[in-house]
Parts: C-alpha cells; sequence; structure tokens
C-alpha cells in the first residue's frame, strides 16, 4: 500500500506518488501533502488497483488554522466554509475577551 496525493497543476488534475508508504505516521503525511497543491489524499493498493480517499480521515486530525493559508485539501472539504467561520468566530469572541479584561484591570 501507498499514499498517493492527487494535485492540481495547472489546470488539471494528477496523481503524485511522495513515496510515502501507507503505514507512515499521519503528521509525515500532513507535513509532505503541503508541498503541492494536493486536493485529495489517498490510498492506494497495488495488488487490486484500489483507491481509498483518506482525506476526511486525515482532516480530522489536522491541527492548522482554517483560513485563507489553509492547505487546499482542507479548503475542499465540504463543511471548510462552517468551520473557518466558527474559528473566525471564535477568535472574535476571544479578543473581546482580551479587550474586556483590559478595560477592567
Amino acid at each position: 500500500m501507498r499514499i498517493l496525493f492527487e494535485v492540481l497543476e495547472r489546470d488539471r488534475f494528477e496523481i503524485v506518488d511522495p513515496c510515502i508508504p501507507a503505514g507512515a505516521e499521519t503528521e509525515k503525511i500532513l507535513k509532505d501533502a503541503e508541498g503541492f497543491d494536493t486536493v485529495r489524499i489517498l490510498k492506494f493498493d497495488p495488488a487490486t488497483l484500489s483507491v481509498d480517499d483518506m482525506t476526511p480521515e486525515l482532516a480530522r486530525e489536522y491541527t492548522g488554522a482554517y483560513d485563507d493559508a489553509a492547505p487546499l485539501w482542507i479548503k475542499q472539504l465540504p463543511d471548510y466554509e462552517q468551520i473557518a467561520g466558527e474559528e473566525r468566530q471564535e477568535s472574535r469572541l476571544w479578543q473581546e475577551h482580551l479587550r474586556s479584561l483590559r478595560h477592567a484591570a
């Protein structure tokens, strides 16, 4: 089994083999995916020629920001806009909280 990336190359999608074994740690997979315009992260079994989309599973492990700097594969998730909106709201609330503490002091 191998990990493959579906990447956006100019005006088309291509499959890239970053030479990552399927047993690699999640952190390594996510770090290597940042080096490309990765749209999906796939697990490929050459024995059966089957391909499984690991993107939703790996998205749960993603700890980065859901903003303009987020990787393309995160921005392609169906619930990206909702999560990004929640993160922006949490940030605003935190900033308001800090301002209220400064005014109280």
